[in-house]
């Protein structure tokens, strides 16, 4: 089928699989107050701590946020490739889901 695929499917899912845990979305500042917009924008509003990494030129307003984060997504790999400290740049959650599933590896 060629019908389109949404962001919201996928976090659909994922808050069915873990329900009952705290879910985060990270997101560029470059994007963030464009998710209102976003199939089913509001619904992953309310039920994802939003995570937004800075963009240069790049700032956000009128969303709630949970952290932002000045660090970028390539820097943040290559800090877990490196064996770095990353928590509390991000969530402890997060930290342990990205390690455990090996994730940048």
């Amino acid at each position: 089928s060629n019908s389109p695929y949404y962001s919201y499917n996928s976090l659909y899912n994922l808050s069915i699989q873990y329900a009952g845990d705290d879910l985060y979305l990270i997101v560029g500042s470059d994007i963030v107050n464009d998710i209102p917009n976003w199939y089913k924008g509001d619904w992953i509003l309310e039920n994802f701590k939003l995570l937004v990494v800075a963009r240069p030129g790049f700032a956000y307003d009128k969303i709630d946020i949970h952290k932002y984060l000045n660090i970028s997504s390539t820097e943040l790999r290559q800090m877990y490739r490196e064996n770095k400290q990353v928590y509390p740049l991000v969530p402890k959650t997060i930290d342990e889901f990205i390690k455990q599933n090996k994730i940048y590896e």
